[in-house]
């Protein structure tokens, strides 16, 4: 149950960005946002959030949030958006920013209800 809390809550920090970065400064579609959004979650929840912050901390973890983000909505804006002139730049940037400093706040969320005394949690 922690986990789904936290992947919610995950989720609704994403979107809220994505929609006012990228859907109202870009005029993104919703689809796009919901997508770049999930997609962003996920992969970034597995891999930032359970195996990257438990082991290294909170700095480097952070970091690969920023890439993660930045790749993953750069990439949807290159196949979903039309006409964007530089996907990569830009609106991802500026999203991934955003997502990042909102990461350093999740991060001691997961630390003190997720996280098992700083270890991972076991999921299979």
């Amino acid at each position: 149950m922690r986990i789904l809390s936290a992947l919610l809550i995950k989720f609704v920090m994403v979107t809220v960005i994505l929609f006012i970065v990228s859907g109202f400064y870009g005029g993104w579609p919703v689809t796009a946002l919901l997508i770049a959004s999930g997609l962003v979650t996920v992969v970034s929840f597995v891999l930032g959030d359970l195996y990257i912050l438990p082991a290294t901390g909170q700095w480097v973890a952070v970091l690969s949030d920023f890439l993660t983000a930045w790749m993953l909505i750069g990439l949807v804006g290159y196949f979903l958006v039309p006409f964007q002139a530089m996907p990569f730049f830009g609106l991802p940037f500026v999203s991934a920013i955003v997502i990042a400093v909102g990461e350093y706040f999740f991060h001691m969320y997961m630390h003190r209800v997720v996280l098992e005394k700083g270890r991972a949690l076991r999921i299979w």
